[in-house]
């Protein structure tokens, strides 16, 4: 898919009554948008993948795509708005205003993304395995933390596969 395509699954300018009605008036056929069709191939393209195991799938809705499958893991990384605003400043090359303007707007994309697609699923920390706050944690101490989660849950399902069943 090309990167455009699924970068503009989050755009925030989408009117998904002014693309039903295109699509209704339209020889194509088709009342689909076809951002839809996109993020559906994107979706199956994640599950296919989590189901397949070690993987790591960012983005995206992968923890609600994924909840379903056993043995996940997980992981929400925050922070707050101004350590957030220091590191795209200097991952980017911004001035200070440069970064908290292009931050915001791609939280708002990230919001209407998760409005669109679970209008009524807001991400909760319930949603998630665990959240690290990545202006207190590094990156080496978050794969950490991290690594003994992902083979506990891997020794827990050996362990469920060798019980006995009780009928």
């Amino acid at each position: 898919m090309s990167r455009r395509l699924i970068e503009s699954i989050e755009d925030t300018r989408y009117n998904w009554i002014r693309e039903l009605f295109e699509n209704v008036t339209s020889n194509a056929g088709s009342i689909i948008p076809d951002e839809v069709i996109a993020y559906r191939r994107v979706a199956k393209t994640i599950y296919a993948l989590a189901r397949a195991g070690r993987v790591i799938l960012v983005g995206r809705g992968s923890a609600f795509i994924t909840e379903e499958i056993p043995n996940g893991v997980h992981i929400r990384l925050v922070a707050p708005f101004e350590d957030r605003v220091e590191r795209f400043q200097k991952e980017r090359g911004l001035s200070r205003s440069e970064a908290e303007k292009d931050l915001k707007q791609l939280d708002e994309k990230h919001q209407a993304f998760f409005n669109r697609f679970w209008p009524d699923r807001p991400l909760t920390p319930e949603n998630v395995t665990v959240t690290f706050n990545t202006a207190r944690i590094d990156e080496a101490h978050i794969a950490d933390a991290a690594l003994p989660l992902i083979g506990d849950l891997r020794a827990t399902r050996r362990h469920r596969r060798q019980q006995p069943v009780a009928h």
